[in-house]
């Protein structure tokens, strides 16, 4: 009986941090910077256009609400990250955002910070583009 009892436990805990951080898809539609004060209080934040079809939110977040994701400006992907959002900004190019674990026992559960951020199909959607340009 016990051993049934800490599997469903188990099972509930595993089911919870499944849910409990944003995944999302769509093409950033918003880049904010901030240059903060001198004591290092830099950020750039972004939002996106999301797909809600290919998108799981956070269970304290409902479906279609804008979430502000933060890039760390002291991560070693910082750059990489950034050059990203600016490309999907500015090509309409969709990206994948996941978020963190904690996300609902933040503060601020509209505003999340970036685990992993990566493009998704450029390469179809920059070639498709490419042989339009050349059959014209």
């Amino acid at each position: 009986m016990r051993l049934k009892l800490y599997s469903m436990a188990l099972l509930a805990i595993s089911t919870f941090s499944a849910n409990a951080m944003n995944d999302l898809t769509g093409v950033v539609g918003e880049v904010h910077t901030r240059s903060g004060n001198s004591d290092g209080d830099h950020s750039i934040y972004f939002r996106l256009e999301v797909d809600n079809e290919g998108s799981t939110f956070a269970n304290c977040l409902s479906e279609g609400t804008t979430v502000t994701w933060e890039l760390n400006p002291q991560s070693p992907v910082f750059q990489q990250q950034y050059n990203l959002v600016m490309r999907s900004y500015t090509e309409q190019l969709p990206v994948r955002v996941s978020g963190q674990r904690d996300v609902c026992n933040s503060t601020y559960i509209n505003s999340d910070k970036v685990f992993e951020l990566s493009p998704i199909h450029w390469d179809y959607l920059l070639n498709r583009s490419k042989a339009t340009e050349n059959n014209q």
